[in-house]
């Protein structure tokens, strides 16, 4: 049995979740929020009255102490991120299980973020928050997940209502001075939430493309470099430029000449074998 626990414990990679603000994130967040959090610091979220008022009737079991510091971590999390207008999380769920140590790595390498997700899923059920995931049949993969805070977590962690109404207020107004500008026009709560997930699911959409990019040029770096190794760089030179005369032909490099061609071989050559050895 001992030997069975220490697997267990090996395999999850923080038994103390918390919540620590990425090194990136150098913008202040409103004062409502930071004061809210400031004054969660060291509270156990998940044993205020909130929380026993939302479990079903039927629910006898107590929340296991895992559980709980994992919910704690995810609401500061969750709190922190919160955009104060339209109320939406705009990040994953992956980025928030991460930003709270709770990725969970199995004994053959794989990295989980279930330990965050079911967080998510036990805050959904008891009302804290509206967590939707959301597959795309075409890219076959998930997009960010949509998740937005109730009223029910803005008085858990004892925020005023007349306070977040100000705040929102006030940043609306802000990013409505600088909309008008742009667009000639005015947004509600309801446009701007729209035009946030909008937002976010663009970053996504961007990221993923660069991504799926930069695993290509990897692949076909790795598959020249077996080239080389197998028949000599001089049958990479020949493949390369035959690659570039056929571009060149079809005018698929604007403002390049005859005299240009052997540079552009070259340079393709050497961000080849730069990538290769990158993998290295």
């Amino acid at each position: 049995m001992k030997n069975i626990n220490t697997t267990i414990k090996n395999r999850t990679k923080n038994l103390e979740p918390k919540f620590v603000i990425p090194m990136h994130h150098k913008h202040k967040i409103p004062f409502v929020l930071s004061d809210a959090i400031k004054r969660n610091n060291n509270r156990d979220l998940t044993a205020e009255v909130h929380f026993y008022l939302s479990l079903p009737p039927e629910r006898c079991r107590r929340i296991y102490k895992s559980r709980r510091k994992a919910l704690n971590a995810m609401l500061r999390a969750i709190l922190y991120h919160v955009n104060v207008v339209s109320k939406q999380v705009p990040i994953s769920a992956s980025r928030l299980t991460e930003y709270c140590g709770l990725t969970t790595t199995s004994t053959a390498g794989n990295i989980s973020v279930t330990r965050g997700t079911r967080a998510l899923t036990m805050l959904r059920d008891l009302g804290f928050i509206t967590y939707r995931q959301c597959w795309d049949r075409v890219s076959r993969r998930y997009f960010p997940s949509a998740i937005t805070i109730t009223e029910r977590l803005i008085d858990l962690v004892g925020i005023c209502p007349e306070k977040w109404k100000t705040e929102l207020n006030n940043k609306l107004a802000s990013y409505n001075h600088r909309f008008f500008k742009k667009e000639g026009k005015i947004l509600d709560e309801h446009d701007y939430a729209r035009l946030i997930r909008e937002e976010q699911l663009t970053r996504s959409y961007t990221y993923h493309c660069n991504r799926r990019e930069i695993e290509n040029k990897k692949k076909k770096a790795t598959r020249l470099e077996k080239l080389v190794h197998i028949k000599g760089e001089n049958e990479l030179r020949h493949l390369i430029s035959r690659q570039v005369s056929d571009e060149f032909l079809k005018g698929f490099i604007p403002g390049a000449q005859l005299k240009d061609l052997k540079k552009i071989v070259d340079k393709r050559i050497n961000t080849i074998k730069k990538i290769a050895k990158s993998l290295h």
